[in-house]
Order: C-alpha cells, then structure tokens, then sequence
C-alpha cells in the first residue's frame, strides 16, 4: 500500500461522517460496496440498500467527528480504525469505535464489512459553558476562563491604582 491509497483511506471515514451529517443516502456508495456487511451491537445490515435503509430511518446526532484513524495490514485484509464522536441533539456526547474491513475497487477504496462498537453516551455536554468567558473562577478551575477572569481583575486593580495616583 503506497502513500497515495493511505491519505485516500484517511479520509474515508471523514467523508462517512459528512455524507451522514448531509443525510446523502445515495452518496453511501461512494464509501460502502454494494455487499457490504455492516455489524452493530444489535443487529447486522447486508448489503448497501439494507445500510441505506437504516440510515434513513436512523436519529442521527448533530454531527460526526471521525479521528483516530489508522490502517493496518493484516492477514485479514486491510483493516482501518477510528472513533466517533458526536453530540446528540440534546447536547449529550457519545463516541464509539469503528473498525473496518477496506478494499481498494475499481472506483477507489470502499467498506466491505463495517463494525461499530458504541461507547457510553456522556451528558449533558459542558463543554461550551467551559469555554464561555462569563463563567466565574470556582465554575472554570484551571481553564481559559479562569485564567481571563485573572487577567481582568488583575488589569482592573492596576486601572484603580494608576487613577488613585493621578
């Protein structure tokens, strides 16, 4: 496997994510052959149409966000893995693990036999009240707001003392 066929499978599972974020079903073609074996926790879909299907009727999550991604030569084949991770619609994240069975068709590198495992939904997301510059010091702890709200008393002290030496 060159160069060339590594970068393409770096970015399949980023344009797996996408195509379900845009909810193009028909464009599963371009990441899955038509016999594709997909293994979930609970159940098992055959085929491309079966993948297809289930998508559609599927609640899919804001977003999907694909990384870790590695490929391995093995003597099962070339076997690609990554995570997912998501925020569902009511702000709780989730990630899971994918772990893919890859060929290289005649139209590019394509899925044959996909398996996911979920990990444990984590919630509600906190991430971005973490972020948010409001939030007082006890809330933020070691974080970029902790720190800002630092740098602002720390400025507002020096304006008070250059006034009162006025």
């Amino acid at each position: 496997m060159d160069l060339a066929d590594r970068l393409e499978l770096q970015e399949l599972p980023g344009r797996y994510g996408d195509l379900i974020d845009d909810r193009d079903w028909e464009a599963l073609s371009r990441i899955f052959v038509d016999e594709a074996t997909f293994a979930m926790p609970d159940q098992t879909l055959d085929g491309l149409e079966e993948i297809r299907e289930f998508m559609r009727g599927a609640r899919h999550p804001r977003t999907h966000l694909m990384t870790n991604v590695y490929i391995d030569e093995t003597d099962e084949g070339i076997v690609q893995r990554f995570r997912i991770v998501g925020m569902r619609r009511d702000g709780r994240i989730f990630s899971g693990r994918y772990r893919d069975v890859v060929v290289n068709a005649d139209d590019g590198w394509r899925v044959t036999q996909p398996r996911v495992h979920a990990d444990a939904v984590r919630g509600p997301c906190r991430l971005m009240r973490a972020c948010s510059p409001s939030m007082n010091d006890r809330q933020a702890g070691n974080s970029l707001g902790s720190h800002t709200s630092r740098t602002n008393r720390s400025a507002s002290s020096s304006d008070q003392s250059a006034r009162s030496t006025a």
